[in-house]
């Protein structure tokens, strides 16, 4: 058996990291702000819906790798003397504006760009498209441990061992033409098509879970029992849901109105304090749909513009609620701290 010298083992490994090294693209600090129609944060709040410093922090997390893989794209590569991460901010940036206002491609097209231009249909195509893809594949801001954490706890019945609220939300679609698609999709509660997507939050309004996009017709319940392995809980662990979920493990439902029958006080009384914690989920849904993409409009993007998008989103949502670029906001922990069970 041959055995490889120390020596060349070591010369193997500088050359494998002098190779790494000059792959590696550091992207350059953006300013935000320049791209926004008037210049200001306020600006880039705005047209995106986020602070500028919660976009340069996505920036700075995820943009090396991403620049990187874009040095040799036969559209990027025309934009050498500005910088490839140049183009790959103003990308991200004019997609997450395209979310956040869902304009028609010809209102972004008039924005003309420092150094690099107007960003027409064609160029939104085969750039813009390629860099939120990117984006959205790559973030990854949502924890599954924050169930966990020490501080995420109500009271009374929920001060332990309730660590989540789920819920689902509809995504409405213009019809297909498959007559198929078209009938999973059309959901009766909406009267329309729809998609749905699922999350789960904490105490703290922290997304835990998200899970999508499902048929319109698939039922809350029967979602939550699909994607289950992707949230197993644990022996002592319960989550809250709404009257779809009563059937599913582990979740904690409102009592139900059972025909020719009437509430009791404390049915109500209990009914009214489940809905107390659980309208957090309800709050963290606002906050996701706030833009204008998914605020009721029948969307006829493809199934998946429509899911990265939504990905894209529900990360950046959660790291917006988290305050994840300011320390002072992000360590401000509502309620109180009590451990957790220990065990499976």
């Amino acid at each position: 058996m041959r055995t490889m010298s120390p020596l060349l083992c070591s010369t193997q490994r500088c050359a494998l990291l002098a190779t790494l090294l000059v792959c590696h693209v550091t992207a350059a600090p953006v300013r935000w702000r320049e791209l926004s129609g008037s210049g200001s944060d306020r600006g880039v709040l705005k047209e995106t819906g986020y602070p500028a410093p919660l976009i340069n922090l996505v920036w700075h997390r995820y943009s090396a790798p991403i620049v990187a893989a874009f040095q040799n794209h036969t559209e990027f590569a025309m934009y050498v003397d500005i910088g490839i991460g140049v183009a790959v901010a103003i990308m991200l940036y004019v997609a997450l504006w395209y979310i956040h206002t869902h304009p028609v491609l010809s209102v972004i097209g008039q924005r003309d760009f420092r150094d690099f231009g107007k960003v027409t249909e064609q160029k939104f195509g085969r750039m813009v498209l390629p860099v939120l893809f990117a984006f959205a594949s790559a973030i990854d801001e949502i924890e599954d441990n924050d169930r966990y954490h020490p501080r995420n706890h109500g009271t009374g019945l929920f001060a332990q061992y309730i660590t989540c609220y789920v819920d689902t939300a509809p995504v409405c679609v213009v019809e297909p033409d498959d007559e198929h698609l078209a009938s999973m999709l059309m959901q009766p509660k909406y009267g329309q098509c729809v998609y749905k997507f699922q999350v789960a939050v904490n105490h703290l309004g922290w997304i835990c879970c998200y899970t999508g996009l499902h048929f319109g017709t698939t039922p809350d319940n029967v979602i939550y029992n699909d994607t289950y392995h992707m949230h197993p809980l644990k022996s002592w662990e319960f989550w809250c849901g709404d009257g779809a979920y009563k059937s599913c493990y582990g979740v904690l439902a409102r009592f139900m109105l059972e025909p020719e029958s009437v509430f009791t006080r404390l049915e109500v009384f209990m009914n009214s304090y489940i809905n107390h914690y659980r309208q957090r989920v309800e709050h963290v849904m606002h906050t996701i749909k706030e833009h204008a993409m998914w605020s009721g409009k029948n969307l006829k993007c493809s199934y998946a513009m429509i899911c990265w998008c939504m990905r894209l989103t529900v990360h950046l949502t959660n790291l917006k609620i988290k305050h994840g670029w300011a320390d002072e906001a992000y360590h401000k922990y509502p309620g109180f701290y009590r451990e957790w069970p220990t065990g499976p």
